[in-house]
């Protein structure tokens, strides 16, 4: 409930759900996908996502943020100073290199909260 949480790839679905439902008091839920393309039937060609998760009650909407980036490599920007205790990484963000990609993105939010003081979980 304290814990401040960054979910990249963020499906806005059951996973981003239980997260935004027990995220409170001081925790935060800073949810990160890249932006979705239209097709032109003005579907998304990657799929529908539930952004209305976000307009509950002032506390839950005080605690948790949602942010479209142009492409995956732009994820590191979301840290920009901020403390998390909490990595969630969908996999299906991460592209064809899979294992390495996703080493290498733990790896650089642990050594980002490290050098911040932040003992981070994955």
């Amino acid at each position: 409930p304290e814990d401040r949480v960054l979910e990249l790839g963020s499906q806005l679905d059951t996973c981003t759900r239980a997260i935004v439902d027990k995220v409170s008091g001081q925790g935060r839920g800073v949810f990160v996908d890249v932006k979705r393309t239209e097709t032109l039937s003005g579907r998304s060609c990657q799929g529908s996502r539930d952004a209305d998760m976000f307009s509950g009650d002032s506390e839950t909407r005080g605690n948790t943020e949602y942010i479209e980036i142009e492409s995956f490599s732009q994820w590191k920007s979301v840290l920009d100073g901020r403390h998390f205790d909490v990595l969630v990484l969908d996999s299906a963000m991460l592209g064809n290199t899979l294992s390495l990609t996703t080493i290498q993105t733990v790896f650089e939010f642990v050594n980002d909260q490290c050098r911040r003081g932040n003992q981070p979980r994955t």
